[in-house]
């Protein structure tokens, strides 16, 4: 039977140590004893798990919640304020998407980019659009700004890895999943740190704590990327009822 009831975990500090409940006695959290493969059975059988499993960031801690798939529906269409006006970003899919401009109290939206926009942040200089095309497994992120006062225009900072399933923010980093990876964007200049099995199970969500381990949220799994000195080790944990 599957309780309905949303479970709630966190990352909270400890002595000036951030520990979490995922390697708590006291919790149903099982740590695999390895990574799995791209194409592994255990990936197969979770793309079917009656667990998806959301991380989000709150402070310096991560909460990880037991949601439903309807919950995590991408929306269509974003709209990010900026010292002109409102950009407003359209994903249309297959139809192709767009990225307009409502400046001030014109309410009249003016096309910037015919492109499918997945996700807006606002940046130091301006607003970060992250665009992408499935079919083509294409992505790319541009700058909106207003570059030395000569008025908002948009330039093209930099191709991403792939399509990005999955953007988070973390300060002034972007966190990206793709199908294959996960990766970091930071001042426009993306860096991989794991390479990871996601095509087989979507993954939903991304966040980052205040010791700068990566969680990665998705079908049956949550994926902790723990930073050290040589880079990102991978730990995946489970529940029971996770398999069917």
């Amino acid at each position: 039977m599957i309780v309905a009831l949303a479970l709630t975990l966190v990352v909270s500090g400890t002595s000036g140590c951030k520990q979490s409940e995922l390697d708590s006695s006291h919790s149903n959290w099982k740590k695999l004893q390895f990574s799995p493969k791209a194409g592994a059975i255990l990936l197969q059988e979770a793309e079917t798990s009656p667990c998806v499993w959301n991380v989000q960031a709150e402070g310096d801690r991560v909460t990880i919640q037991r949601v439903s798939t309807q919950s995590l529906q991408r929306p269509h269409e974003l709209r990010t304020q900026f010292a002109g006006g409102t950009l407003v970003g359209e994903d249309r899919g297959e139809w192709g998407g767009s990225l307009t401009v409502l400046d001030g109290s014109n309410q009249s939206p003016r096309n910037i980019l015919s492109k499918n926009v997945l996700q807006m942040f606002p940046v130091r200089d301006g607003v970060a659009v992250i665009t992408g095309d499935l079919p083509r497994n294409e992505g790319s992120v541009w700058l909106y700004s207003n570059a030395e006062g000569h008025g908002w225009s948009i330039r093209k900072e930099a191709e991403l890895h792939g399509y990005p399933k999955v953007i988070g923010k973390s300060g002034d980093r972007i966190l990206l999943a793709y199908g294959d990876a996960v990766a970091i964007l930071k001042d426009f200049n993306e860096r991989q740190i794991a390479a990871l099995p996601l095509l087989e199970i979507w993954p939903n969500s991304l966040a980052q704590d205040a010791k700068g381990d990566v969680y990665v949220g998705m079908n049956a799994f949550v994926v902790r990327l723990v930073s050290d000195r040589n880079g990102y080790s991978q730990q995946w944990f489970t529940q029971p009822d996770c398999s069917r």
